[in-house]
């Protein structure tokens, strides 16, 4: 049988046993990428028989859009300075044409005297669920920073600083969107991203807003508050939304009470 196999260790009867209960793919492969072995997992991976699978080129399941990747990895392991171990995640098609994602992990046997590939020995993984929902991700993250921001309310991320007791004694900015930026620089025009508030407003220091910042990091619970602009004492009045996101991180959303929605300051009111 084509997926019979002997050897040290385990007997071939073991060893074949131990394959087929497998749900990874084996497959050894010949120094041009000709499949020798494929274990029976390739029936539910692939929807091949092992049988259909020796004598054909591995190259042949690749999705031809990641071939030119997989040919250049190949012509660096055939070098003999080349690596004895990949890891490499791609694209196979199936029997159907259905396109499936795969982890490989290859080990390479080399011969002792001249460095040259013997033998390939692949260790295949379905991680289409995974890659999937992977993609998933990116493309919610992707509408997530979308409406962070060109969102019409004023939003900046700030990181707590902490001294040496671990208490938070000031926030630094580490993400500001648009129209935040926009509400801001007309009372600050110097750059915010990486600075901290008290460094920016120092009038801040005492302040029930960053108060109010340090409870809802600490207890976790959203802040909502109503408040002057401390560094303007009642120029301006803003309604913040502070949300932690972790034991770090606040999201905070602030609006100019005397803006509609989406309009910025004029600049005379700086």
């Amino acid at each position: 049988m084509a997926y019979e196999i002997s050897g040290d260790g385990p007997t071939g009867l073991q060893a074949t046993l131990m394959l087929a209960a497998a749900s990874d793919l084996f497959m050894a492969l010949d120094p041009s990428g000709c499949i020798t072995f494929a274990s029976l997992a390739s029936e539910k991976m692939l929807r091949y028989s092992p049988e259909e699978l020796v004598g054909r080129s591995a190259f042949d399941l690749v999705h031809p859009d990641d071939l030119p990747r997989l040919f250049e990895i190949f012509q660096q392991v055939l070098d003999v300075n080349g690596p004895d171990h990949i890891l490499v995640t791609y694209r196979c098609l199936r029997r159907d044409g259905s396109v499936c994602w795969v982890e490989g992990h290859t080990r390479i046997a080399r011969q002792p005297a001249t460095g040259s590939v013997q033998e390939f020995y692949l260790v295949a993984r379905d991680v289409t669920a995974r890659q999937e929902l992977e993609q998933q991700l990116r493309e919610q993250n992707a509408l997530l920073d979308a409406l962070f921001t060109h969102s019409p309310v004023g939003i900046f991320v700030l990181r707590a600083v902490r001294d040496a007791a671990a208490t938070v004694i000031d926030f630094a900015f580490e993400r500001i969107n648009v129209q935040a930026g926009q509400l801001m620089d007309a009372h600050y025009p110097q750059p915010l991203t990486g600075t901290t508030l008290l460094t920016q407003y120092p009038l801040m220091r005492d302040s029930p807003l960053l108060v109010g910042y340090q409870q809802a990091l600490l207890t976790g619970k959203p802040l909502t508050m109503s408040r002057p602009w401390p560094r303007y004492e009642g120029d301006t009045v803003y309604h913040v939304v502070a949300v932690p996101l972790n034991t770090e991180q606040l999201a905070v959303s602030f609006l100019d009470m005397r803006q509609p929605v989406g309009v910025p300051p004029a600049a005379d009111e700086a």
